[in-house]
C-alpha cells in the first residue's frame, strides 16, 4: 500500500475501499475526506453491532445495534457514531493525533463486514464528482469478512512506516490515519470504536 499525500488545499474527496473476488466487486467500507479537516469512516453492509470501549480489550461501554453507521472524526479529540438513518448516536472524545513524542498510534476504529458472499455488488460511485479514489483488495475466498483497523498515529509514525507494504498512511489536515485491511474468518457485521472514558 502506498501513502495518500498530503493535500494542502484539502480539496474534499472520496476513497472507496474494494474487493475484488472472482471477478465479482464489492465496496465493505468507504472513506470521506472533507474540506474543513474532518474525516468520515462508513461501512455498506446494512446493520452492525457497535462496541465502544476506551482501548482494545477494555470493559465494553455501550454495545447497540446501528443499522448504516459511519464515524466521523472532527480534529483535534471530537468524534461522532451517525447510524439508523441519520440519528447522532454517539459523541465522545478521542485521541487524534496529538501524541507525545514514542507514543505507539492508537486504535480508533476496528470493523469487520459480513462474509464478501453476502456483501452487494458495487460500482465506483463518489459524493464529490471526481474526486474520487480507489483501494482495492484482492481475494479468492468469498467467506471471508473483510476488515478494517483504524489507528490515530503521528507525522513521526508516517516517517517511520514509509516502507510497511500492510500498512496505508493518510494524512488529511493535522491528522493522520494509519489503516490495516484485512480478510478475516466469517462473522456477523461489527465495529468498535476506541474512545476516552
Amino acid at each position: 500500500m502506498s501513502d495518500v499525500p498530503l493535500s494542502a488545499t484539502l480539496q474534499p474527496r472520496d476513497i472507496g475501499i474494494f474487493v475484488t473476488c472472482r471477478e465479482r466487486k464489492v465496496k465493505p467500507f468507504w472513506i470521506s475526506l472533507q474540506p474543513k479537516g474532518d474525516i468520515s469512516i462508513g461501512c455498506t453492509d446494512h446493520r452492525y453491532q457497535v462496541v465502544r470501549r476506551s482501548a482494545p480489550g477494555a470493559p465494553v461501554v455501550s454495545d447497540q445495534i446501528v443499522r448504516n453507521p459511519h464515524v466521523t472524526f472532527h480534529a483535534p479529540h471530537r468524534m461522532h457514531l451517525i447510524g439508523n438513518r441519520g440519528t447522532a448516536l454517539i459523541e465522545a472524545l478521542t485521541w487524534g493525533s496529538a501524541a507525545p513524542p514514542g507514543e505507539p498510534s492508537r486504535r480508533w476504529i476496528e470493523v469487520s463486514t459480513s462474509p464478501i458472499r453476502d456483501l452487494s455488488t458495487h460500482t465506483t460511485d463518489a459524493r464529490h464528482g471526481k474526486n474520487a479514489e480507489m483501494w482495492p483488495i484482492e481475494c479468492d475466498d468469498e467467506t471471508r469478512s473483510p476488515t478494517l483497523f483504524v489507528d490515530f498515529a503521528t507525522a513521526a509514525h508516517h516517517a517511520l512506516g514509509k516502507n510497511d507494504k500492510t500498512a496505508k498512511f493518510l494524512v488529511w489536515g493535522q491528522t493522520v490515519l494509519l489503516f490495516r485491511l484485512g480478510l478475516a474468518d466469517p462473522q456477523p457485521p461489527n465495529l468498535q470504536l476506541f474512545t476516552w472514558g
